[in-house]
């Protein structure tokens, strides 16, 4: 029987799953679902809970069969992990091992004993040493989002850190930004030198969500840099809200309904739009402030050249918002629509019939980039929160429960060798 391997994105706004099934050559997409997280309230009027409210989620998901497989591979939402990029001046990786706890308990905040971390090396800007890039979390959140899954009957193989999932999506979907022109220009007219001698060429992979942003960005062969920006789509509704001057729940159903940025090619042609723009724009720009700063870091630090920017999540699919990014970071932007292609034999057809490859699925990109890293096996270069007392024990636990009949068999070929 093939293996079906699941991606488990839990979502601030909504929880979503991507069923693959490793075939020969690559794998099939079974199914991509979405439970949205109510917004339940107690008697006060006020929010419940979270875990309440993701539990009645989950539950909607595990009735109709979608957290049960041979693999579920699952992060760590971007507002309980954090990472950290440390330069270590040799590669050797047994005292990289060594120094790296005295390394980061100087770079973060807090009592390494309360947190869980794993790391991966990456090569070194200079002639030694490397860079390594640390996930880190508080072990009570990291208890938290494990017992939430527990109850469910969820046990993940594998809880990556979710923005560095996302190069998954680069390896499998994004064209490689090759150097075959001697120029290239940018949206804002800046030429770009390219072959010998020029900087290395990286790719961005950006997914906007409902409360954050993730932002993992790579060269052709490894990361340089992963980010959560808690900036997202609710920023944008918020904006609209005050603007209009209307309930949060009114406001999101006019985003979707009506969102709408100018574009150079692209005016508006009612007052209403111009308003809506102006409006969407003003809400974009501190998470334009934190993407500038992200790319000038990494440029300053990797000595690379950011020559593409691919866009996804579901805020991503507001109408000229991809050239819009492309105009204020003079880069070129693209949306990641091969997900959808890829996911479209596994949807619903929209409407009574509709063709299912206009389906549009921008919202599954962390699923989907957890259930690839599954796909990938032992190769994959992850960061994997299960370490220490978080720990997969589903290989010890089919060992114990079989004990007896391993130790049954041991003694049988003991009596047999003693009686030959």
């Amino acid at each position: 029987m093939a293996q079906l391997i699941v991606g488990l994105d839990v979502g601030s706004h909504s929880i979503k799953v991507v069923g693959l099934e490793r075939a020969m050559r690559g794998y099939l997409p079974v199914f991509f679902d979405e439970e949205i997280v109510p917004q339940d309230k107690d008697v006060d009027g006020k929010l419940l809970q979270y875990r309440v409210r993701a539990h009645k989620a989950l539950d909607a998901l595990r009735a109709r069969g979608r957290l049960k497989a041979d693999l579920i591979i699952t992060g760590l939402p971007g507002d309980m992990a954090t990472s950290r990029l440390l330069p270590i001046p040799f590669e050797d990786p047994k005292k990289i091992a060594l120094v790296l706890p005295s390394e980061l308990e100087a770079a973060v905040p807090f009592d390494l004993d309360d947190v869980v971390y794993d790391s991966l090396v990456l090569k070194g800007v200079g002639d030694e040493g490397v860079d390594v890039l640390v996930g880190l979390a508080r072990k009570d959140a990291g208890r938290e989002f494990l017992s939430l899954l527990k109850d469910e009957g969820v046990a993940p193989r594998h809880v990556e850190l979710e923005t560095l999932s996302l190069d998954q999506l680069r390896l499998h979907f994004s064209p490689q930004v090759e150097a075959a022109e001697p120029v290239v220009m940018t949206p804002g007219g800046t030429i770009i030198q390219t072959g010998p001698g020029a900087m290395p060429a990286a790719t961005a992979v950006m997914d906007i969500g409902a409360s954050r942003t993730n932002l993992c960005i790579s060269t052709s062969d490894e990361v340089i840099a992963a980010r959560t920006i808690l900036r997202g789509g609710q920023d944008l509704t918020r904006e609209l809200a005050k603007e209009y001057g209307l309930p949060l729940d009114e406001a999101e159903r006019g985003k979707l309904r009506e969102a709408y940025i100018e574009a150079p090619d692209a005016p508006s042609v009612y007052p209403e739009q111009q308003r809506i723009s102006a409006c969407l724009r003003r809400a974009m720009q501190p998470l334009l402030r934190e993407i500038r700063q992200t790319f000038q870091g990494v440029v300053a630090r990797r000595r690379v050249r950011i020559r593409r920017l691919v866009l996804t999540g579901g805020s991503s699919r507001i109408p000229n918002l991809d050239k819009f990014l492309a105009q204020e970071l003079n880069i070129q932007v693209t949306l990641l629509t091969a997900l959808d292609k890829a996911l479209a034999p596994a949807l619903p057809p929209p409407g009574d019939g509709g063709n299912t490859d206009s389906v549009s699925v921008p919202h599954a990109a962390t699923a989907m980039a957890y259930a690839l890293s599954g796909l990938a096996g032992p190769k994959t270069k992850r960061i994997d929160f299960r370490q220490g007392e978080f720990a997969h024990r589903g290989d010890y636990e089919y060992v114990f429960a079989r004990a007896p009949q391993i130790a049954a068999g041991f003694m049988a070929l003991a009596l047999l060798g003693a009686f030959n």
